[in-house]
């Protein structure tokens, strides 16, 4: 008897400590998606998008201004969703961490777009958008955990 509660006490740790390590491969990560208007009609850039102003600057467009920001939150095998500016319905797939990487897996719907990325914790993927008014829908997404 005197071993009996030594030995549950085990159990009982052992059994939390794997509870505990499920829970942390169960990672939550959280996803943002900026849709931003580029255009070459003016020049400027809305202060919201100065983080990833390198980024843009690349895309030779004299305007960037940011039209909507939507974030959600998902697990590996959730999908999360976005309704962009120009109605377009987009869904991201959040298809695991290896590292600190985040895997995505992206589908614009009436653009045709399916395409996979790997981001860097806390990094942005820059993706090229169709016409939108007076210039372009261009996406910037991030990833983090």
């Amino acid at each position: 008897m005197k071993y009996f509660f030594a030995i549950l006490g085990f159990i009982m740790f052992f059994v939390a400590g794997s509870v505990f390590v499920h829970d942390a491969d169960a990672q939550t990560i959280q996803v943002s998606v900026r849709s931003v208007k580029a255009s070459n009609n003016s020049s400027g850039m809305s202060p919201a998008l100065n983080d990833i102003k390198s980024q843009l600057g690349r895309l030779n467009y004299s305007a960037y201004t940011l039209l909507k920001k939507d974030s959600g939150t998902g697990q590996p095998g959730n999908n999360v969703q976005f309704v962009l500016p120009d109605g377009d319905q987009m869904t991201v797939q959040i298809s695991g961490i290896d590292g600190s990487f985040v895997n995505l897996q992206v589908t614009l719907k009436q653009a045709g777009l399916k395409t996979n990325f790997r981001i860097v914790n806390g990094g942005t993927v820059i993706i090229g958008g169709n016409q939108y008014e007076d210039g372009a829908m261009v996406i910037a997404l991030s990833a983090s955990f």
